[in-house]
């Protein structure tokens, strides 16, 4: 049983995750942990394998779990395969952090984590710039 994301939550209104250790996407994982006191959330986890049952962090960390679960089942050069065929690395480990940091975007947002190395974007403090507009097909 594997679940991507947000999708922790399904596993844990099903009881699935009682008394697991669990990940979810990092903007969420106190409320897991929250709403579940039960599951060990590990918040800083790409992925988390506890016996049977596997959760990851966002989206993309689902392509790492799906690597893993590859590896897994059919061993680590069809796992590479795979890898190479999607274009993304390979040994990202589950135990890896998420890289979230806090970025303050200033008053009028809220303030959110981006990883670190991503830079800062900046947006127009009134209306839209027009470089944002759609063009006209």
């Amino acid at each position: 049983m594997a679940s991507v994301c947000t999708g922790a939550f399904t596993l844990a209104a099903a009881g699935l995750l009682d008394g697991r250790r669990a990940t979810t996407h990092w903007r969420f994982a106190a409320r897991l942990q929250r709403d579940y006191p039960s599951i060990r959330v590990e918040a800083d986890r790409i992925y988390c394998r506890d016996g049977n049952i596997w959760t990851s962090a966002g989206t993309t960390a689902g392509i790492d779990l799906a690597l893993a679960l590859i590896e897994e089942d059919h061993g680590f050069a069809i796992a590479k395969c795979v890898a190479q065929h999607l274009l993304v690395y390979h040994r990202r480990y589950g135990g890896q952090s998420q890289f979230a940091a806090a970025v303050d975007l200033g008053p009028e947002n809220d303030r959110i984590a981006l990883p670190s190395a991503m830079p800062v974007i900046t947006y127009p403090k009134h209306g839209h710039s027009s470089i944002w507009r759609r063009r006209p097909a």
